[in-house]
């Protein structure tokens, strides 16, 4: 069976995310190695230090994959898709439709 979690994405962000009590209640799905990383977030300009990050790990939204490496910091969703995952992927936005299109596949925001 497959689980929800909650996603969001910000191309304000300078790198990807994963929530740290994701990675608590999922230790089992990636590996994380410890090292000095630092996150600014879009809003306010602030920067987190950061100090674990997961190598190389999938993100699967319906039939869109994704690989790429994730900073873990405090935040609200599981996941947040930054600039990276823009870059890489290029998705077209229909931000009155709160659609966000990938691979030809609708995502909703």
């Amino acid at each position: 069976m497959e689980k929800e979690y909650g996603c969001s994405k910000d191309d304000g962000c300078n790198t990807n995310v994963v929530s740290r009590e994701f990675l608590k209640n999922n230790s089992e799905l990636c590996e994380v190695v410890k090292g000095p990383v630092e996150v600014m977030h879009a809003e306010d300009t602030t920067v987190e230090k950061a100090s674990e990050v997961i190598l190389g790990a999938e993100l699967c939204i319906g039939t869109h994959a994704y690989t790429s490496n994730w900073v873990a910091a405090s935040f609200i969703y599981d996941v947040l898709l930054g600039m990276p995952w823009h870059v890489a992927i290029n998705p077209k936005i229909e931000y009155s439709k709160r659609i966000v299109k990938v691979d030809s596949e609708n995502l909703p925001l």
